[in-house]
């Protein structure tokens, strides 16, 4: 979920939505979502969908941000 979120792939987040038991706030080591990378890098569409299918945007990160700060960031 989180590669396909980071990469903008929409097709494919809403296939593993539909196919699978996915856990929308799965976070990784760095304690982002799918939602801070796909809104790390801009992908409105996958955000969406991600939001659409219940993905939190009040969860913080380690560095303490909630997923939509990351839209006005340059990410690392």
């Amino acid at each position: 979920m989180q590669i396909a979120a980071q990469n903008g792939y929409v097709d494919i987040t809403e296939i593993l939505f539909e196919c699978h038991d996915c856990i929308v706030d799965d976070k990784d080591s760095n304690g982002q979502t799918a939602l801070h990378l796909a809104a790390c890098d801009g992908h409105a569409n996958v955000i969406h969908v991600l939001i659409k299918n219940g993905a939190s945007v009040n969860l913080i990160d380690h560095s303490q941000q909630i997923a939509f700060r990351w839209l006005s960031k340059k990410c690392i």
